[in-house]
């Protein structure tokens, strides 16, 4: 984190200096662990949010007249490609390591869940996990979800709902 200030300090003016750092600072755990529930490991993680970071930062001029809201969304996505490309290129580099190819729906989750609840989370399917950790970790409302996921409102809404559903079926069958 702290090359991404010492990096922050190189854009042009004092308000991209500050956004940017703010965006660091107040994201930067956040991103780690986004990244984290796809590479299933904390160094790889922290190697997949700087990454993102420096991307934003090399287009941050272009970027910076979307708004908090927007660029956020957008570092959001650029972190989970970020990952998603790391966990592509780790998984072709071991020989032990089963390859998904594209099928991102069977995304490494850390194994670290000891509750019902977690375990059920992770059962579910990538985009399903994403939207309640969307909802219900990083508190964006509907119509933000669905800003990030490029949908509807309605549709934000419905997978949302069917993504309570499947974890309430789930966790009704764990508490049997």
């Amino acid at each position: 984190m702290v090359n991404l200030l010492i990096l922050a300090a190189t854009l042009p003016n004092q308000e991209d200096r500050s956004c940017f750092e703010r965006l660091v600072r107040l994201h930067w755990s956040d991103m780690v662990r986004v990244s984290k529930r796809i590479l299933g490991n904390t160094e790889d993680a922290e190697d997949s949010a700087q990454e993102a970071f420096v991307k934003l930062y090399l287009n941050f001029e272009k970027y910076r007249s979307l708004g908090d809201d927007k660029m956020l969304a957008l570092l959001y996505t650029i972190t989970k490609n970020c990952a998603k490309n790391m966990y592509r290129k780790n998984s072709r580099q071991y020989d032990n390591v089963v390859s998904f190819g594209d099928d991102l729906d069977l995304i490494k989750i850390d194994s670290a869940f000891d509750s019902p609840l977690e375990d059920a989370i992770a059962d579910l399917k990538e985009s399903d996990r994403e939207i309640i950790f969307l909802k219900y970790v990083y508190g964006y409302d509907i119509s933000e979800i669905s800003d990030i996921l490029d949908i509807n409102s309605k549709a934000a809404y419905k997978r949302l709902e069917r993504a309570k559903g499947k974890l309430a079926v789930s966790l009704g069958e764990v508490l049997r």
